[in-house]
C-alpha cells in the first residue's frame, strides 16, 4: 500500500495532530501539545526543526529539492 505524499508544511500538521504519529518520535506529548497550539495560533515553527521531528517518527522525504540558479 502506498502511503500518500505530502508537503512539509501538511505532514508536519498531520504529525502534531496526530498522537499516534507523534508517538514514534519519541518525544513527551507535551511538546506535541505545545507545537500544535503554536501552529494553530500561526506562529513559525522552523522549517529545520519540523524535518528533523518527521524524520524522528520515520518519515521519509520522496523527492529531495531541487535548486537552480536564477538567470
Amino acid at each position: 500500500m502506498r502511503s500518500t505524499p505530502f508537503s512539509v508544511e501538511k505532514a508536519f500538521e498531520r504529525l502534531v495532530s496526530s498522537p499516534y504519529y507523534w508517538r514514534k518520535t519519541g518525544r513527551p506529548q507535551s511538546q506535541r501539545r505545545r507545537l500544535l497550539y503554536k501552529l494553530t495560533k500561526g506562529e513559525t515553527i522552523s522549517l529545520d526543526k519540523r524535518r528533523a521531528l518527521l524524520q524522528e517518527a520515520g518519515w521519509q522525504i520522496q523527492q529531495p529539492e531541487i535548486w537552480i540558479a536564477a538567470s
